[in-house]
């Protein structure tokens, strides 16, 4: 009983905060999945798009690959967005109203694209833009 009452005592006096976990140094133990068993996650870029009235926002240059555009509606106005150049030739199902925003997935290749909204005569009075889409 007294070897257990003095190494209780050693204890509590090597590690005066273990009692809570404090001080405690914990080890995570290693992983079982090697690498090449491990799941491939490709990183895409979330670019934004703002249209307003007959302005896009966007960057004038754009990564290759992959792509998310989020694409919000900050005018009164309804707006839409679409995209050619490239063999790329999409545009969003719906037209977006006032606070609306959605996503458009999209793989870009270098090259020179051309943004719009195909919304009434919106293209003609200044929301198109020319990006340019890099390696």
């Amino acid at each position: 009983m007294r070897l257990f009452i003095v190494l209780l005592a050693v204890g509590l006096v090597a590690c005066p905060g273990s009692r809570r976990g404090e001080g405690m140094n914990l080890i995570t133990p290693p992983s079982r999945e090697l690498p090449s068993q491990r799941i491939k996650t490709v990183a895409t870029q979330q670019i934004q798009v703002q249209l307003t009235e007959y302005e896009i926002r966007l960057p004038d240059t754009l990564p290759a690959g992959h792509q998310t555009l989020h694409i919000a509606n900050a005018g009164k106005l309804n707006h839409n967005f679409a995209i050619e150049g490239n063999g790329v030739s999409q545009k969003l199902a719906s037209d977006l109203t006032r606070g609306d925003s959605t996503e458009l997935g999209i793989d870009l290749k270098p090259g020179t694209y051309v943004v719009y909204c195909p919304v009434d005569k919106h293209r003609g009075r200044g929301m198109e833009r020319t990006i340019t889409v890099h390696q």
